[in-house]
């Protein structure tokens, strides 16, 4: 199986955009000793194309992408964020 996925340009103006597919399902909790990351094939997709938004050449170190509880989490979710190093 191929997945294409188109990656945003990033701005210093509106720095990375989110880009989020349709019916997108994605829930970050904590288990015992470790985050747990769930998601829907939409959601894996989602969470993709912002983890390549952080790794492109142009982008510098310490950017990142903010994935908040309630707005692109889900409610049951704690904020998560992608920084790039």
């Amino acid at each position: 199986m191929r997945i294409t996925i188109d990656v945003p340009d990033h701005t210093d103006e509106e720095g990375i955009p989110i880009v989020l597919e349709d019916e997108y399902h994605i829930r970050v909790w904590f288990d015992i000793s470790s985050v747990v990351v769930e998601a829907n094939q939409s959601g894996m997709i989602t969470l993709a194309r912002a983890l390549l938004s952080l790794a492109c050449n142009d982008v510098p170190s310490g950017y990142h992408i903010h994935l908040d509880s309630g707005f692109v989490l889900g409610d049951d979710s704690v904020n998560l964020t992608l920084m790039r190093t």
